[in-house]
């Protein structure tokens, strides 16, 4: 159901040999500032699927309950191998969501960060999501924009990042109902906070701070962080309500 022969066949490796743990301190940071108090202090297991090294799970103890369960899964027996070496207090799993036991499996949060692009069959994924837990956190990156239209980079991010969907908001907030998932709040993050990129662009990031929403559909370097919600399955949940309260 996805490209997954490129995480462990080393290709993925090779061209990203620190496995993103550079951003993880990052992505933690903003996971953190769209999380109300309600569900925070609720929390007594997270999932995080798409783990990778684990370093953003990790980044995350001491935010939530400290009787908190972390586990990872992740499809890479590199990721997890090096995850187990390093994180000893995290459950890590080498396999993927579709295996897992979901009349017994139930989890309090599930985090997909940077993962739902890497799908192909991304509903389906979805719909497993919301049976897993009422609540859920994404962070996908807008790839639908202006620069990747102009230069025609769709095969890059294919074949560099293994990207194989491109959404703009309004892609996503579709895709996310269709599915039964109510998005509870969502956030626009920049790449260019990244620590890496931290003093370059400055232009860029005042151009982000005026409408992160202009600078999406332009420059790109914009994902989004969404936290939703499972629904019921009836026919009309909610009509009329704002899907940002």
């Amino acid at each position: 159901m996805d490209n997954r022969g490129i995480y462990n066949n080393g290709a993925y490796l090779i061209k990203h040999p620190n496995w993103h743990l550079e951003g993880s301190s990052t992505k933690a940071k903003w996971i953190k500032s769209v999380i109300p108090e309600e569900i925070r202090s609720s929390v007594r297991s997270i999932l995080e699927i798409g783990c990778g090294r684990g370093a953003i799970l990790n980044g995350l103890k001491g935010f939530f309950n400290k009787e908190c369960q972390f586990t990872g899964i992740d499809i890479s027996n590199e990721a997890i191998s090096y995850a187990r070496n390093n994180f000893k207090d995290i459950i890590f799993i080498c396999g993927d969501v579709y295996s897992l036991d979901l009349d017994r499996t139930q989890y309090d949060l599930v985090l997909c960060i940077d993962v739902l692009e890497h799908l192909y069959y991304q509903e389906e994924f979805l719909k497993i999501i919301n049976q897993l837990s009422r609540h859920s956190l994404f962070h996908v990156p807008i790839g639908n924009n202006l620069k990747n239209k102009l230069f025609n980079r769709w095969e890059n991010q294919m074949n560099k990042f293994g990207h194989m969907q491109f959404y703009d908001i309004a892609s996503l907030i579709n895709t996310f109902t269709n599915c039964g998932l109510k998005i509870r709040a969502y956030k626009h993050t920049f790449g260019l906070e990244y620590p890496k990129y931290k003093h370059i662009y400055p232009f860029l990031k005042w151009a982000f701070k005026i409408s992160p929403y202009i600078t999406s559909q332009t420059i790109g370097l914009v994902s989004v962080m969404i936290l939703a919600e499972s629904l019921p399955k009836t026919p009309f949940n909610n009509i009329g309500e704002d899907y940002n309260t």
